[in-house]
């Protein structure tokens, strides 16, 4: 994914792992295990602990116990949604019962391992959940560069770019606005810059990533 001007947004590399349970000996255990491939980790004791020192806007994943009872581990993905937040969850369950998949998953959940839990298949699972979660990145990063250089075209330069992804000519933009070919070239010339897209293909390929067809989201 590029930003407007062609270039690819920056995104840390680096990634963090956040630790979600409040048996301090079962963090320490998967903490452990992901030091192995991933040196960042951070614990917490439950979702309004995370939510509160949840700072951090790199790459990365959430691990959330379910052996808090009631519905609170379940509820996490859900408001680490409404505080903006990109990152998977994982679920993790103390029985392979299918009915705690179920409403993990219906919970949002991008994973659910049950225990007893293998090592290098909760490594896979991290790694997997870390690279969804930077490609989010990218493409939000992608968007918001888009609309910073959206926001510096002009209304007349806004309406030849609206033209343009139409697919009219330049005649044809110059009917619609009621002006002549020259200003029209004039107008696209400078919102092809400030766009930073050397082609028509480029132009639409932008307008489009700001506006999606339909009602289509990626979630990967």
């Amino acid at each position: 994914m590029t930003t407007a001007n062609g270039t690819t947004p920056r995104v840390s590399m680096e990634s963090v792992i956040h630790l979600v349970d409040e048996d301090p000996g079962a963090r320490d255990r998967l903490d452990r295990v992901l030091r192995r491939a991933y040196p960042p980790c951070r614990d917490y004791r439950d979702a309004d602990d995370l939510l509160l020192r949840l700072v951090d806007d790199r790459p990365g994943c959430v691990l959330v116990a379910l052996r808090t009872p009631g519905m609170a581990g379940l509820r996490t993905q859900q408001r680490l949604r409404e505080a903006g937040s990109t990152l998977s969850v994982i679920f993790l369950g103390d029985s392979p019962r299918v009915s705690a998949a179920v409403g993990a998953m219906h919970a949002g959940a991008e994973d659910f391992l049950a225990s007893p839990i293998d090592d290098d298949t909760l490594i896979e699972t991290v790694q997997q959940a870390i690279a969804r979660d930077r490609r989010r990145k990218v493409r939000q990063a992608a968007r918001q560069a888009l609309r910073e250089r959206l926001a510096r075209l002009t209304p007349r330069e806004r309406e030849t770019l609206e033209a343009v992804v139409s697919g009219l000519s330049n005649k044809g933009i110059a009917e619609a606005l009621s002006i002549s070919p020259k200003t029209v070239e004039l107008h696209r010339a400078h919102m092809m810059h400030k766009m930073g897209a050397g082609s028509v293909a480029e132009v639409v390929k932008l307008y489009l990533l700001e506006r999606p067809v339909g009602n289509r989201q990626r979630t990967d």
